[in-house]
């Protein structure tokens, strides 16, 4: 079997991976699926995997968020916050 997976970490703009190492590392945490869905699930597989040219509206991330229970929404809500307010403080400090 052919591996078609892309490897486009070191070729997405800055702070893109970091953010969805957080939020797979929240997501994980709770057991929640999610997927990066949008404009840029398009590209991430296409600009960045193939070198499609392409033209931006806006620079938003959209995620799909698979949720069975009600408090996994604030449990990942407030455990996102919590890291973003953490690296904001970390980077004043700097």
């Amino acid at each position: 079997m052919q591996n078609t997976s892309l490897n486009v970490a070191s070729k997405l703009p800055r702070g893109l991976v970091e953010l969805y190492l957080l939020i797979n590392a929240q997501a994980d945490a709770l057991a929640v699926p999610y997927l990066v869905i949008g404009a840029t699930a398009r590209d991430i597989i296409l600009h960045h995997g193939f070198g499609a040219v392409i033209e931006r509206g806006t620079r938003d991330v959209d995620f799909a968020i698979q949720l069975k229970v009600g408090n996994s929404l604030r449990s990942l809500r407030l455990n996102c916050l919590r890291m973003v307010l953490k690296l904001m403080k970390q980077k004043r400090t700097n």
